[in-house]
């Protein structure tokens, strides 16, 4: 291991079996290590990342995930002061066979593809070889958040799990609204009662 480069997890894993054994082993100089993944988070199509509905706020945030080295997703938390419950990641309608809120407002619902939700992909695992990205919208809801009286700016941690049980968080911002915008997820129903984007 030379001076400036960052122990490789075989490394650190000696390190730390020394140092449990009382061997003097000094941690605090060490460069720091570099995560086998970046995280960016991206504007949302509907104007706002987080917006009330009923029971909560419905979460729609495009992510751009690149793999600096191998790295297998199995599970996306969201952390914040403000997040009482753990959020829940939307799953497929049966109805549509897409991502959907549906009758979000009484006169639209948001349907959002198949091909644009990452929700599938980390269930129960993705595989992203090093130098690959994965584009997509994390699509939840966070039950009991209270509506917020105005738009916000809220501090988060987006967290990505290993299959090893391995956590990554990264520091995001997501813009709060109170009514998003119309967007090509905008579904309105027809007078027969089908739905129309």
């Amino acid at each position: 291991m030379r001076g400036s480069q960052a122990p490789c997890p075989e490394q650190w894993a000696i390190l730390r079996r020394l140092r449990s054994a009382s061997c003097p082993v000094d941690l605090e100089h060490l460069p720091p290590v570099r995560h086998p993944i970046r995280v960016g988070c991206e504007a949302s199509p509907c104007g706002f990342h987080l917006f009330p509905i009923a029971g909560g706020a419905a979460l729609v945030l495009p992510l751009r995930i690149v793999a600096q080295g191998a790295f297998t997703l199995c599970r996306l938390h969201l952390w914040g002061d403000w997040v009482k419950k753990e959020i829940s990641w939307l799953t497929r309608c049966d109805r549509h066979g897409q991502y959907c809120f549906h009758e979000y407002r009484e006169e639209y619902s948001l349907l959002f593809s198949f091909e644009e939700v990452l929700n599938h992909r980390f269930r129960p695992t993705i595989e992203l070889k090093a130098g690959s990205t994965l584009r997509g919208l994390a699509i939840g809801f966070l039950p009991d958040l209270a509506p917020f009286e105005k738009e916000e700016k809220l501090a988060a941690m987006i967290c990505l799990e290993d299959v090893l049980g391995d956590q990554y968080p990264f520091n995001i911002v997501l813009d709060y609204g109170c009514e998003p915008r119309e967007c090509k997820y905008t579904v309105r129903p027809t007078p027969l009662g089908e739905e129309v984007i």
